[in-house]
């Protein structure tokens, strides 16, 4: 459902950044629907230290947006499981000119005070994350906003800007990853976990970042584990190289920047299906993925037996299979010297060990089918 309203006083302030996004009596759309879960997300229980939230605007919501300047979701103060870390991600159509902002503002679970408004990222013809600290009740660091002080959040705004033109139409969904990191547990490899049956997702490209003709290939294991995943979908090649200035973060000055990284990823599939840059709650649900024939991009920090090197400052790598008689997770490693030495299968204690270093972080496409 969409609502008009005007926008009165909604939350905390903090310099410069603020300026940038509060705007006084501005005609708005409001999105009063919080959405729900990605499918991949919706098994377990009540122990699950992450949830995914997802607004999939329709045709309607879509035309509606056309012409108006900002959006936030949601309207109205919506209770969520407690979190102490928020992640964004949106699926949309680059704008051909102009671009979009988007901000966030969490609610302290204990006081129920709003938080600082942090402006997140710019994304269309300019294509930048920000860092804000603050000593406020949450900071936000390129890629993701964070509690301070160990404190938890219970709800969240999203609040997206336009620029120069760029229109709300051409965004197709947003997502909200929100993870307790109080919470986590690193997976037990027990008889459940060991049960797993084995599965390998063939037909995906073996793609090297050190054979990209490209100044700061040691830095593209992101974008080339998105073309590979993006080959593997569509059946067409792509040009890493290309594909790295896509989703290259000049605020950062990184080519990892996740929510870029699989903003890019939905162009490149031509608008099919959900992309997100989320963690997980466990191995089982990148093994249903795997189950339902679609690899997981995930990242990885420090050693890994068997792995080109240790990755101390994090890397991605996209998941294949899983080998349950070896017990092996199967993988594309882009880290090796040529596009033939990708195959890589790795011990499950190992390969657990270095993804839980990077809480889990994966790119989890889900198809509209």
């Amino acid at each position: 459902m969409v609502r008009w309203c005007c926008k009165g006083k909604n939350g905390g302030s903090w310099g410069y950044i603020m300026n940038r996004v509060k705007t006084t009596f501005r005609l708005l759309i409001w999105v009063t629907v919080l959405g729900h879960c990605l499918n991949l997300f919706a098994m377990g229980d009540d122990d699950r230290w992450v949830r995914i939230y997802r607004k999939r605007f329709t045709s309607q919501e879509s035309q509606a947006m056309a012409g108006q300047q900002t959006i936030l979701w949601p309207r109205e103060a919506t209770d969520v499981t407690p979190f102490s870390q928020l992640m964004f991600s949106w699926n949309a159509i680059r704008p051909a000119t102009g671009y979009f902002t988007f901000s966030a503002q969490v609610r302290d679970s204990a006081t129920k005070e709003w938080g600082p408004w942090h402006m997140m990222m710019d994304w269309g013809d300019r294509q930048r994350s920000y860092l804000q600290k603050t000593p406020l009740l949450s900071s936000y660091y390129h890629v993701r906003l964070e509690l301070n002080n160990d404190r938890l959040a219970d709800a969240f705004r999203i609040r997206i800007d336009t620029h120069d033109g760029a229109s709300l139409a051409l965004l197709k969904t947003i997502i909200v990853c929100a993870s307790d990191f109080s919470r986590f547990k690193p997976d037990i490899v027990n008889q459940e976990l060991l049960s797993l049956p084995s599965v390998h997702v063939l037909g995906v490209p073996q793609l090297s970042q050190f054979m990209v003709d490209h100044a700061r290939k040691e830095a593209l294991c992101s974008p080339t584990s998105v073309t590979m995943l993006a080959g593997f979908v569509t059946g067409q090649k792509a040009a890493v190289a290309t594909v790295a200035e896509q989703v290259f973060d000049a605020g950062l000055n990184a080519y990892g920047s996740w929510p870029f990284n699989t903003a890019h990823l939905y162009e490149l599939l031509s608008g099919t299906g959900c992309v997100a840059a989320c963690r997980l709650n466990s191995f089982a649900q990148l093994h249903m993925s795997l189950q339902r024939k679609m690899p997981v991009i995930v990242s990885v920090r420090g050693w890994l037996g068997g792995a080109p090197k240790a990755y101390e400052s994090g890397h991605l790598l996209v998941v294949v299979g899983w080998d349950a008689h070896k017990r092996q997770v199967i993988c594309h490693d882009p880290a090796v010297k040529k596009n033939g030495q990708v195959v890589r299968q790795y011990a499950i204690r190992d390969f657990l060990a270095a993804w839980e270093r990077s809480r889990r972080l994966a790119y989890l496409l889900e198809l509209a089918n």
